[in-house]
């Protein structure tokens, strides 16, 4: 089991996430808030915005600075 030193702000989803035109879908539910006050977003990679590029290699760090559970 694999473990991580942070708490991502949303749960990821990433489809085809270095195609031309993948898909990172991102859902999340603010503090303390109800389940009915989440929200999600989808963003698409192919665009000049530099947000979907951030975000696929936060989530890719957050994946490779796992640390095996021993």
């Amino acid at each position: 089991m694999y473990y991580h030193g942070a708490v991502p702000f949303a749960s990821a989803i990433m489809i085809d996430r270095n195609a031309p035109h993948g898909t990172l879908q991102l859902e999340t539910k603010p503090y303390g808030a109800g389940l009915s006050d989440s929200f999600g977003f989808e963003l698409q990679n192919g665009g000049t915005h530099a947000l979907y590029r951030t975000l696929i290699s936060a989530y890719d760090a957050l994946i490779n600075d796992a640390k095996l559970q021993e």
